[in-house]
């Protein structure tokens, strides 16, 4: 609970696995819990710096990944809708447009990271 509990703060959307989420409806507690402790999250996040880490690099990357496995799945889930139009329409045209304007190949996916990073809030 920790982790979901921990990450709860306006305007903000956090990810994670059915059992989790589960047993966060169970007996999680919900609280603005990313503005709790400003001053405390500055000095952990002086602390990768301090031991020669450039975190800037480390969330680029962790961007680009997370990217890379939401297209991933976003793919598989285009796939699956193509063949269920195909089974109940005899077609995809239209399944088969959405799935390169999310998780286009090369210049287009490359785009998407760049708006992606240009609007994040750690730099």
């Amino acid at each position: 609970m920790l982790y979901a509990e921990t990450l709860i703060g306006r305007d903000t959307i956090s990810t994670m696995p059915l059992k989790t989420m589960e047993g966060f409806l169970d007996h999680g507690v919900t609280s603005q819990s990313l503005a709790a402790d400003v001053e405390g999250a500055g000095q952990i996040l002086s602390t990768p710096k301090d031991l020669g880490i450039d975190l800037a690099s480390v969330a680029a990357a962790l961007v680009v990944e997370g990217i890379e496995k939401f297209c991933g799945a976003a793919g598989t889930l285009f796939d699956a809708i193509a063949r269920t139009c195909r089974e109940i329409h005899g077609r995809t045209e239209r399944a088969d447009e959405a799935k390169p304007l999310l998780c286009g190949a090369g210049h287009q996916r490359a785009q998407f990271i760049e708006l992606v990073w240009s609007r994040a809030a750690v730099r």
